[in-house]
């Protein structure tokens, strides 16, 4: 072994270093209006849709071209310009989201619209979850509990990259679990 990895093929496949180490992860495929839905469905009160465009901040920076512009797409909705000139609404609507997300251009000027996505999810750790049971199985079983899942990640290992009773649950919606019913040791 040199000090730059393994040399030899067969130590490194019993081996891995830290690039080439697989992590256990499930990912959702969902779009951003799909995904903003669900939230409000499972109790998120707010939503935050930034714009801006490829060059910086947002070109529309006072109430009155504001008001211009997004008076038929904003339903009594919040928003407010960041030091970079990023503009944020804030909703509680999935038909506002959904109309911010078309959005392509403002007055000729292209636009980037995208969803803040820790306004639609929780995260927390669940402890003492079998070895044995994949992301996969995982995610399969809280979806049985209706429970709208994001992202799961399972710990592994520093060393021997063995999995940890440790997992990442990312949930969309605002909630605050006291119990889960998982795979248990």
């Amino acid at each position: 072994m040199t000090k730059r990895g393994h040399s030899d093929p067969i130590e490194q496949a019993e081996r891995p270093n830290k690039t080439s180490r697989k992590l256990n992860l499930f990912l959702k495929d969902i779009c951003e209006a799909g995904k903003a839905k669900i939230a409000i469905e499972h109790g998120a009160t707010q939503i935050k849709v930034v714009i801006d465009t490829d060059k910086g901040g947002c070109l529309v920076t006072t109430p009155k071209k504001l008001h211009t512009i997004f008076d038929s797409l904003l339903q009594r909705d919040n928003y407010f310009l960041t030091k970079s000139k990023k503009l944020i609404l804030v909703t509680n609507h999935s038909s506002t989201v959904d109309k911010l997300l078309k959005l392509s251009t403002i007055n000729d000027v292209p636009i980037r619209c995208r969803v803040i996505e820790n306004t639609l999810s929780t995260q927390y750790i669940v402890r003492n979850v079998d070895t044995d049971a994949s992301v996969i199985e995982i995610a399969e079983e809280l979806e049985k509990e209706h429970i709208p899942v994001l992202k799961i990640v399972r710990f592994t290992k520093k060393d021997s990259h063995e999995p940890t009773l440790v997992i990442l649950i990312k949930e969309l919606g605002v909630t605050c679990r006291d119990k889960i019913k998982l795979f248990r040791c």
